[in-house]
């Protein structure tokens, strides 16, 4: 067995550099929540922000890798690096020893190295990013990972620190970059998901490439550089060790591998239950979680094709019922060469109104018919909305739900004692001649969710 090798590790360095990474990534929070945080929903402005800092972060660690790999180590020598550490195993297992002719792979792997300046500011910066996120990540209690975080986050800080110590820094320097590498990937996918929600075509392209990637790095290149390694647990003082903790965050890989081919398997299934051709009825009887998925997956309306068209509503609330508004008629008209000027834009806008319904009650509500109400020999109208594109009247082009037409009840013109002027509508359209809708309260610019409504094709409106 070789005699110990220990390298001192730097502490006070790894402590400045922890807290300046806290200090910034503090600071870019801060930027980015008063800069681009709101165009996402509030409950997800933390995350959102989160995930631009590791976008930031591994992409400047994959940056600085791949220069230490062209600056500091020749054409020859990077290559043998590599080569070495993916082909030790070979070399292991035949001879049960380092003294056979592979000897320059042992030089690769276990020869205490004279760091360069920048190979060593890599390996402290690594170190010390690791700590941040433990710190961090701490007192998140709720996180459903809370367990396989904590012990991914501590068990590499130990390889790190150990590999360090132990001489084995260009086993680590490799294994670091195929774990930042697929990270990007991922946050990017996470940051499209925040803003456009599941039907981000970006948002899954991004997905897929960092399932492929994660495949490759981390459970093909890693598993064989566990592998290599283990022929030398019984050679080099304490490698049985740093061949432990590469074991555990292998088995976190396997672990987090299966979720991501869950969640592969469940977007699919979600995607064939969107191009299911729902009827009115299903709609009407889905419980709120399907409905949100249905919700979700709809397409923007053609605001000038709702125009002079009726449509039967249906409230899926069920206190609806009771207080006899359950059933309406929405009616839409106005297009115009003028648009409406808006938040100081010109907007592309009609203009929309409800009409009172006479109600059945009970299961029997959906196939009676809609018989809109007559007051002095004309329909019932009331709660008069004016129709838009929520994204074209601000500069963010930002809309709580992108995929839908807002219905402004607060623009429509109504009375001041009308109880509609607070309702806010998203409509999006999920079939031939059928939308859906979300109900909200505006209360002094906050938003509280309601209901969900169902429109089906009437008739032409008079």
């Amino acid at each position: 067995m070789e005699a110990l090798y220990y390298q001192y590790y730097p502490y006070s360095k790894v402590a400045v550099i922890t807290l300046f990474i806290l200090v910034v990534h503090k600071l870019f929070s801060i930027v980015v929540n008063r800069t681009v945080a709101h165009i996402v929903p509030q409950k997800e402005r933390r995350k959102f922000s989160y995930s631009l800092w590791i976008i930031v972060q591994k992409g400047f660690f994959v940056l600085f890798w791949l220069y230490i790999v062209f600056t500091e180590l020749s054409h020859e020598s990077w290559w043998k690096f590599f080569s070495g550490v993916l082909c030790v195993w070979r070399d292991g297992a035949d001879h049960g020893t380092l003294d056979g002719s592979q000897a320059w792979i042992h030089s690769l792997l276990v020869r205490p190295l004279t760091l360069s300046p920048l190979f060593d500011l890599f390996y402290l910066v690594q170190l010390a990013s690791y700590l941040e996120k433990l710190i961090i990540h701490l007192p998140q209690f709720e996180d459903k990972e809370y367990v396989q975080y904590t012990v991914h986050h501590v068990f590499t800080i130990l390889l790190i620190y150990g590999s360090y110590a132990l001489g084995f820094t260009r086993i680590g320097f490799i294994i670091m970059i195929l774990h930042d590498i697929n990270d990007v990937p991922l946050q990017i996918a996470k940051v499209f998901n925040y803003k456009y929600g599941e039907k981000s075509r970006m948002r899954n392209v991004m997905f897929y490439v960092f399932a492929l990637s994660y495949l490759i790095t981390r459970l093909v290149v890693f598993p064989t550089i566990v592998y290599s390694t283990y022929h030398l647990t019984g050679l080099v003082p304490y490698m049985q060790y740093l061949w432990a903790f590469k074991l555990v965050i292998l088995v976190l890989n396997v672990i987090w591998m299966l979720a991501i081919i869950k969640v592969a398997l469940k977007t699919e299934g979600k995607k064939k239950k969107a191009n299911h051709a729902y009827t009115y009825e299903e709609i009407c009887k889905m419980r709120s979680e399907k409905l949100e998925t249905v919700f979700n997956n709809g397409k923007m309306p053609n605001i000038n094709s709702l125009a002079d068209r009726q449509f039967d509503g249906y409230n899926t609330l069920f206190i609806t019922d009771i207080l006899r508004f359950r059933k309406f008629i929405k009616g839409f008209y106005g297009v115009t060469d003028k648009d409406a000027l808006i938040n100081g834009r010109n907007v592309r806008a009609i203009k929309g109104y409800n009409i009172w319904v006479k109600q059945d009650f009970g299961p029997s509500d959906l196939k009676g018919k809609w018989v809109g109400l007559i007051k002095n020999g004309e329909p019932f109208r009331h709660g008069f909305y004016l129709v838009y594109d929520e994204k074209l009247t601000n500069s963010d082009n930002f809309s709580r739900w992108p995929n839908s037409l807002l219905l402004d009840y607060g623009r429509g013109g109504n009375p001041w004692f009308e109880p509609s002027k607070f309702l806010r509508d998203y409509l999006t359209q999920v079939g031939d001649g059928l939308y859906l809708g979300k109900a909200y309260v505006d209360l002094f610019g906050l938003r509280i969710f309601v209901s969900y409504f169902v429109l089906r094709e009437r008739k032409a409106a008079k």
